[in-house]
């Protein structure tokens, strides 16, 4: 985990090294840190948009059903397997 939150800190545009961070959270049970893990202000930036499915999984995990209903709207028609679970 430390790995990736040092590449993140060094390229905040790194999508795989997000993506690494989002896995180690949610493997060590770290699922507040998850779910509010966000690279980017903007919801529709496209980084912020594939964090989606993490984060869907980190809210049904904390049970915060209010987030999750929000987040699973912002989802739209692609659904990850994360996505399905949510719902």
């Amino acid at each position: 985990m430390v790995c990736y939150e040092e590449a993140v800190n060094t390229d905040a545009c790194d999508l795989t090294a997000h993506h690494g961070l989002m896995k180690s959270y949610l493997a060590l049970g770290h699922w507040y840190l998850a779910l509010t893990h966000s690279p980017c202000h903007d919801s529709a930036n496209p980084l912020s948009q594939s964090l989606l499915p993490h984060q869907i999984e980190a809210a049904w995990k904390l049970g915060d059903w209010d987030t999750l209903g929000s987040l699973l709207a912002k989802e739209g028609p692609s659904h990850s397997w994360e996505t399905t679970v949510g719902e």
